[in-house]
């Protein structure tokens, strides 16, 4: 763990400290401990949000425990006070890396493009550039065979 983290897991501490003891009803207590401990394990994962999110309701039930009676205004303030030093921490902690980039996706280059149509050309009968040579091995054979016949008559 870094420095930081380690202030932020001591300050999380002190929270949990000054929910836990005299001064507050049992559930409230068990309550606070609970969401610390949770502020605790977002701040060690270095997730900011889900820790801020987490202060934000642990001061929010201090304050509606204060204004009801379930707490004093000394154990409150205490509370508030280290809920408070875990968010300065917060603030220390090292910004996270920014995601990698998505992998480009592959997109059809003019080279793609010129062979699919040099294959397009390919299967068609071309541009009558080839002066018949290669066209219909048919024909071809035919003529060899033609020429054989024609040496056999010949003898």
């Amino acid at each position: 763990m870094t420095g930081r983290l380690v202030a932020v897991a001591v300050a999380a501490a002190v929270v949990v400290t000054g929910c836990g003891g005299g001064g507050l009803p049992e559930p409230l207590s068990q309550d606070l401990q609970q969401r610390v401990a949770e502020v605790r394990q977002a701040a060690v994962a270095q997730d900011r949000a889900a820790a801020r999110q987490g202060l934000a309701e642990i001061r929010a039930i201090v304050e509606e425990a204060r204004a009801d009676g379930r707490i004093s205004a000394e154990k409150a303030d205490d509370i508030l006070a280290a809920a408070e030093q875990v968010e300065v921490n917060l603030a220390l902690l090292p910004e996270p890396a920014p995601p990698p980039p998505p992998p480009p996706s592959p997109t059809e280059t003019d080279e793609d493009d010129d062979r699919a149509d040099d294959r397009a050309e390919d299967r068609g009968e071309g541009k009558n550039r080839g002066k018949d040579r290669g066209k219909d091995q048919d024909e071809g054979e035919k003529k060899d065979e033609k020429k054989d016949e024609d040496e056999d008559e010949d003898d």
